[in-house]
């Protein structure tokens, strides 16, 4: 498989996976393994902290992709969405990693410390990370997830965290008209 070299995935997530691996050839060397968990998140990327000792050159990364959240939630599921924004959230998961690539092992346990008590770092480092997406050629995959989210999300709650961490559609679509290759004609 072209971007499936050392690549772990649940088979019944192959289309969508391979589709967001094609916008990343930089990925195309890396072991990424996507596992189903029981995560309260419906998706993370972290290198596997197993690999952490070797250069980054040898990391491995795991995406973890969730069969339950909690209750009212279940609508950010990647089994409840349509192939389009499968492959946008997918794409933000890889580009979390595009990231992590650039760093050293020191800078990756910073990070970590950060994104877990520091809000406000979160809130940046989330938007970053749309942001690469949207660099990477992903933009309407983004935006048809960050809509589907909005639209489809049961409690308030989720609206106002969702706009703190992660980029609105309409901020989506203003980096994407900044960008040559969305056309917009």
């Amino acid at each position: 498989m072209l971007y499936g070299k050392h690549k772990t995935f649940p088979k019944q997530y192959e289309t969508p996976i391979l589709i967001a691996l094609s916008y990343y050839p930089e990925l195309k060397e890396d072991h990424i393994d996507f596992v189903l968990t029981n995560s309260s998140s419906p998706f993370y990327s972290i290198p596997n902290i197993k690999s952490l000792h070797k250069g980054n050159k040898h990391w491995k990364y795991v995406i973890g992709i969730s069969k339950k959240v909690i209750p009212g939630y279940d609508h950010a599921l990647l089994e409840n969405l349509h192939l389009n924004a499968q492959v946008g959230v997918l794409g933000h998961e890889l580009a979390h990693i595009l990231h992590y690539k650039s760093l050293k092992r020191e800078e990756i346990i910073a990070l970590g410390i950060k994104y877990l008590f520091s809000l406000e770092f979160r809130a940046q480092f989330e938007k970053n990370t749309d942001r690469r997406t949207i660099t990477q050629g992903l933009g309407w995959q983004l935006y048809d997830w960050a809509k589907t989210l909005r639209k489809e999300g049961r409690l308030y709650h989720s609206h106002l965290y969702i706009n703190k961490f992660y980029l609105t559609p309409g901020r989506i679509k203003g980096y994407m008209w900044q960008n040559p290759q969305y056309d917009f004609d």
